[in-house]
């Protein structure tokens, strides 16, 4: 397999990562996250797999509409590195807010399989 064809892989997980947030599919999503995933929101907040879940299987945090930019994309054999922008309409208990973040996510291919072990939201550049 070509850094090229691990790309394309990455591509597509991170597309049904966005799918499953908007769906609130924690079945989904708990299968793309390593259960030692980091999740760094651009507000400074941190959450593990299961925190993070769990906000979206209670209803604490909801994806209203969410839009996933590609900007860069660095595959190899074992791990992944992707940047990308976030454009998103996200309702909590404060509210509803637009949010427009830049983002790196970090995906490790272990057992065969791609699983996100890191994501850190920034403030949009």
């Amino acid at each position: 397999m070509t850094d090229r064809d691990f790309a394309a892989d990455i591509r597509a997980l991170e597309e049904r990562r966005r799918i499953a947030m908007l769906a609130a599919d924690t079945a989904t999503l708990r299968t793309l996250f390593d259960a030692s995933l980091v999740y760094l929101h651009s507000t400074g907040l941190r959450d593990t797999r299961e925190s993070y879940l769990d906000k979206l299987e209670d209803g604490t945090m909801r994806y209203e509409a969410l839009a996933f930019d590609v900007t860069e994309l660095i595959a190899r054999e074992r791990f992944a590195l992707l940047r990308a922008k976030m454009s998103a309409t996200i309702t909590t208990p404060k509210g509803t807010f637009d949010v427009a973040s830049d983002y790196e996510a970090v995906w490790m291919h272990s057992d065969g399989t791609w699983r996100a072990i890191a994501i850190q939201g920034f403030v949009a550049s």
